[in-house]
């Protein structure tokens, strides 16, 4: 039996053995029938805010409700209502009910009756769409002029910058780009999880796209996961996952992260994780470090595994997120920027998201 049929099985029984369960655990899935703006909206008994309405279920958030989206988490109430008032890229109209509208939303959280839920999360995105396939098409980059077209099996892919002004390709003709803070791209990776500039994916290889598809007949990538290399790759580290779990005293905490790494010349090095401790700087929790593993194809990059159990009795619980150092065994010395020399690099860090189980 899946955990949430369980966990809903569980509070079903207790609900009809304890009459007086002082909650019952909520889950609703399906799309935005409606999105009020922070602090304007009908009450409920207790007299809370609903702000937002799933079916016809009216769900109540507080700043204590972790709202977040495929690409951002940590989203206040008033960045919500900033991003439902902004348009969301593949989609130039806005509806009147707000961009999040008529898309999907994730709330977990607690009945209060009524048709009403108290949410502890709420997930947000337009559409849930994946495209897996060949690289059909992609730009030749010439400057800042940018020729042709970056295709999946022939349809047209637009990738959302991480910042306002990153879009590729970038908008045509003097179009405005559309871009949303709730909804920032996270770029295109290589197999060693490695940004990676978008023309440098390999045309002819596999690639999947992470998005939604637009009304003007593209789809809007917030995450590419393709092949390619970048022309000077700079010393770089990147993570695909990172999992926590509490295993008690006897075990500590048991890690499992798997991630790449990026070297100018090879990969010569190692990775350790840890956290940023004030008045100390970086503090490795005590895991032995790893070495990645070389891909034959291209010895810039690799990748790595860390498992291991963390048994320290000033970590006793899983953290929101960590840091993943990689330390190459010489400095690494940058090409120069504008004809000035570059700092040389002597590590480069990751913060990751943590999935605490």
């Amino acid at each position: 039996m899946k955990l949430r049929a369980l966990m809903l099985a569980t509070v079903a029984a207790a609900s009809l053995s304890s009459p007086a369960l002082a909650q019952i655990v909520s889950e609703v899935e399906g799309k935005v029938s409606e999105l009020v703006p922070a602090g304007i909206a009908g009450t409920v008994p207790g007299d809370p805010t609903h702000h937002l309405k799933v079916f016809n279920t009216k769900v109540v958030m507080s700043d204590n409700t972790s709202i977040s989206t495929p690409t951002r988490e940590d989203i206040s109430l008033p960045t919500l209502t900033t991003c439902n008032n902004a348009k969301i890229p593949g989609f130039a109209k806005r509806p009147a009910g707000g961009s999040m509208f008529g898309g999907t939303a994730i709330v977990t959280g607690t009945s209060l009756g009524g048709g009403y839920v108290n949410a502890e999360t709420a997930f947000f995105e337009p559409a849930e769409n994946v495209l897996l396939g060949q690289v059909t098409s992609v730009p030749v980059v010439n400057g800042e002029t940018v020729n042709g077209k970056l295709e999946i099996d022939g349809t047209e892919i637009i990738v959302i910058g991480k910042k306002r002004g990153e879009q590729f390709p970038p908008p045509m003709d003097g179009a405005t780009e559309i871009w949303n803070p709730c909804f920032p791209g996270k770029g295109v990776k290589n197999a060693s999880f490695i940004d990676i500039p978008p023309d440098k994916l390999m045309k002819d290889t596999e690639a999947a796209a992470e998005g939604w598809f637009g009304d003007d007949g593209k789809f809007y990538a917030f995450l590419i996961e393709g092949n390619g290399s970048a022309g000077y790759q700079p010393l770089a580290v990147g993570a695909f996952r990172a999992q926590c779990r509490n295993r008690g005293a006897g075990r500590g905490l048991e890690w499992e992260i798997r991630g790449g790494v990026g070297h100018p010349v090879n990969i010569a090095g190692s990775l350790s994780i840890g956290q940023t401790v004030a008045g100390r700087g970086y503090v490795p929790y005590g895991i032995p470090t790893v070495n990645p593993l070389v891909d034959p194809g291209d010895a810039r990059y690799g990748t790595f595994q860390i498992r291991a159990d963390l048994i320290d009795n000033t970590v006793t619980a899983c953290p929101a997120t960590v840091l993943i150092r990689y330390q190459p065994t010489a400095a690494v010395q940058p090409p120069p920027v504008d004809n000035e020399a570059q700092p040389l690099q002597r590590f480069v860090q990751v913060r990751m998201a943590v999935d605490a189980r």
